[in-house]
C-alpha cells in the first residue's frame, strides 16, 4: 500500500475527517472502558478525556492520529510513523487511512444547520457525507461559534438564515455556503429544492456563498 507524498494534497481533509470521525457515526460506546472507540472490531482510533487531553487517539495508545497525518504531509512513509511509535500497529494505521481516504475520496461532508428539517438528509445525493447540527452537538451555538467549528470539519453547510451573510465574514471562511431561500422550512417545500442543492454542493468552493433559489 502507498501511503507517502500522494497523500499530502489530501492532508487537511483527512485532519477534519479525524477530528470528526466518532460524530460521522462510526464511534459505539464501550460500556466496560467509557470510552468512544470507533470500529470496535479493529479498534482503530479511541478518545477519552484523561488520554491526551481527549485528542483523536491509536485505541489503546497515546498516540494521536494527527501524528501520522502530519508525517504523510511531510512526505513521510508510513513505515517510518510505525518504526518511531511502535505502540501503533501496522494494522491499526492502514485500517485508519483506508477509512479516512476513502472518506476523502468518495464523499463530501456537509453540514445541515439546525433550521433545516433533519429529514431532508435522506434527500442528499449518495456521495455526500451529511450531518445536521444537532447530530455533531452543536444545537444552539451563535453564528460566529458554529461556523468556526464546521469550517475544520466539513466542506459546506446548508443553512436558512438569509442574514447569516450579513452578519458573519462568509467569504473569508474554509467553508463553502449554501443559503435556501423558500416560502417555508416546511418539508414539502424545502425538499423541492434539494436535487438543486445537490448540483450546487457539487460545485461549491470554500468562501463561496450560493443561494437558492436564485
Amino acid at each position: 500500500m502507498r501511503y507517502n507524498n500522494g497523500v499530502n494534497s489530501d492532508c487537511q481533509k483527512l485532519h477534519r475527517f479525524a477530528m470528526s470521525l466518532r460524530a460521522a457515526g462510526y464511534a459505539k460506546r464501550s460500556s466496560s472502558t467509557n470510552e468512544n472507540t470507533v470500529m470496535d472490531r479493529v479498534r482503530i482510533v479511541s478518545d477519552h478525556p484523561d488520554v491526551v487531553s481527549g485528542a483523536l487517539v491509536f485505541a489503546g495508545t497515546r498516540v494521536p492520529v494527527q501524528i501520522l497525518i502530519d508525517y504523510l504531509n511531510e512526505g513521510e512513509t508510513l513505515g517510518l510513523f510505525l518504526e518511531g511509535f511502535p505502540t501503533v500497529s501496522r494494522e491499526q494505521a492502514e485500517a485508519f487511512l483506508e477509512v479516512a481516504l476513502h472518506a476523502v475520496e468518495a464523499e463530501m461532508r456537509v453540514l445541515l444547520d439546525e433550521n433545516i428539517d433533519r429529514l431532508l438528509k435522506g434527500l442528499s445525493a449518495p456521495e455526500f457525507d451529511v450531518m445536521t447540527v444537532s447530530e455533531r452537538g452543536w444545537q444552539g451555538k451563535a453564528n460566529g461559534e458554529l461556523l468556526r467549528f464546521a469550517e475544520r470539519e466539513f466542506d459546506a453547510f446548508v443553512t436558512m438564515d438569509r442574514n447569516l451573510e450579513y452578519q458573519q465574514k462568509l467569504r473569508t471562511l474554509d467553508l463553502g455556503v449554501v443559503v435556501l431561500r423558500a416560502r417555508s422550512n416546511a418539508y414539502r417545500v424545502v425538499a423541492h429544492l434539494m436535487p438543486r442543492v445537490n448540483e450546487r454542493l457539487r460545485s461549491v468552493q470554500p468562501g463561496e456563498v450560493l443561494h437558492l433559489p436564485v
